[in-house]
């Protein structure tokens, strides 16, 4: 009898544990892109800490998680895609963590000194006043999979067909 159970119930629990993290991921969620005129987290002027790459996007979640590592619980990391990922020839982004906003650091400097020495450059980036946004989830393993099947080619085509790349004639 326990035998019998334990073969229904532990793939039952295993499946609404799998279901729970898909939904925490936001892959089922309906993820809107448009442009904003009061972008999110880059409306204001921002002091970053940053690193360049060059490779598979794939490989940008262990970047993020490395400097996530250097800093308190409470950072925002960022990472920022450059090329079209349909063509993985030389891809490039940037990671990196928000250091401080309008001007006022966020963290001690000790942690300026520790992201220094582990090769991340400084940079102010000004405030942008318009951006094409499309907000997702971020939990882990499986947001990354939503971002990397789904968000991307949404916003893909949503360039598209709103902001054609005009080649001069």
């Amino acid at each position: 009898m326990f035998d019998c159970i334990c073969v229904f119930v532990i793939p039952l629990l295993v499946l609404v544990y799998l279901v729970w993290k898909l939904y925490k991921s936001g892959i089922f969620d309906n993820i809107e892109v448009r442009v904003s005129d009061n972008p999110p987290f880059v409306n204001k002027p921002l002091i970053v800490y940053y690193k360049h790459h060059i490779g598979a996007y794939k490989n940008v979640g262990k970047f993020m998680e490395s400097a996530k590592q250097l800093m308190p619980a409470d950072v925002n990391v960022f990472g920022i895609y450059y090329d079209n990922p349909n063509v993985e020839n030389l891809l490039q982004s940037v990671t990196g963590v928000v250091f401080g906003v309008d001007g006022k650091d966020l963290y001690d400097e000790s942690y300026a000194e520790k992201l220094k020495m582990a090769g991340y450059e400084k940079l102010v980036l000004p405030a942008v006043e318009a951006a094409v946004v499309a907000t997702q989830k971020n939990d882990g393993f499986f947001s990354f999979v939503a971002l990397a099947k789904f968000t991307y080619s949404k916003i893909n085509l949503f360039i598209q067909v709103r902001c054609p790349l005009r080649l001069p004639s």
